[in-house]
């Protein structure tokens, strides 16, 4: 019988991220939201920390400047090298009972966030943490697979609930896609749609112009080859092939 560490290790090791020794990258963006439209460039460092290096074109449109650095952020936390051992690794986890889950099995990390991961194909389907008040359940809808047989998430949604009420406080749907890059993954466009009480707001972020920082490339290229269509009615990107699991 499998363990849970074993299941989410295996899982860790086909979920890509960029190389060991990664130097950062810099890129123009184009930033789309709600009828703004604004442009600068940023670099982001190795350990994923951003700065905008050219941020007039944002003008006074201090939140669509703010949204951006979020989300180019959170895109270097989310490829960012993790060792297994020091993340999820270090903590004893549980494997709940095959109930027959769409999403796979589900296995609780005895981790502060009180996290827990479903599994299914040896990928992760979905992920739930509690910081606060915020509990969050992050559910993955498609995802594209690189030439060594790795994936990164395309599409997935996160839900927001309030941990004390179990109210649903908004949503957000990510849809992503990446480029290769002297031997990295690095991502060519974000958009973000949010749902919260009445209002719906949609974010887009467009990459260009990438450029290495480091002198040394870190390996072959990576490509995206097929994608992973959890549902055969969702629609691939443009460029990618939709396979099932």
């Amino acid at each position: 019988m499998i363990s849970p560490d074993e299941l989410l290790r295996e899982a860790h090791s086909k979920t890509y991220r960029l190389p060991e020794g990664f130097g950062g990258y810099s890129a123009r963006v184009v930033v789309a939201m709600d009828g703004v439209r604004a442009t600068g460039s940023v670099v982001v460092g190795p350990t994923g920390d951003v700065d905008f290096v050219d941020s007039d074109g944002f003008g006074a449109r201090s939140g669509a400047f703010d949204w951006t650095r979020r989300q180019v952020a959170a895109l270097a936390a989310e490829r960012r090298p993790l060792d297994y051992e020091a993340a999820t690794g270090c903590f004893d986890k549980t494997l709940d009972p095959d109930d027959g889950h769409p999403m796979g099995r589900l296995v609780r990390i005895c981790d502060p966030c009180r996290s827990a991961y479903r599994i299914e194909d040896g990928v992760i389907t979905q992920v739930e943490s509690t910081l606060g008040r915020d509990r969050l359940v992050l559910t993955v809808q498609v995802r594209g697979r690189i030439c060594d047989g790795r994936s990164v998430p395309l599409q997935f949604t996160i839900g927001h609930f309030d941990s004390v009420c179990g109210t649903l406080v908004c949503t957000e749907t990510f849809c992503d896609n990446y480029v290769g890059i002297h031997g990295a993954l690095l991502p060519a466009s974000r958009q973000v749609l949010t749902i919260a009480d009445s209002n719906v707001t949609i974010g887009r972020i467009r990459f260009e112009d990438h450029e290495l920082l480091s002198d040394s490339p870190p390996g072959p290229c990576p490509h995206m080859g097929t994608q992973l269509a959890r549902w055969p009615e969702t629609m691939p990107p443009p460029g990618l092939v939709p396979s099932r699991n």
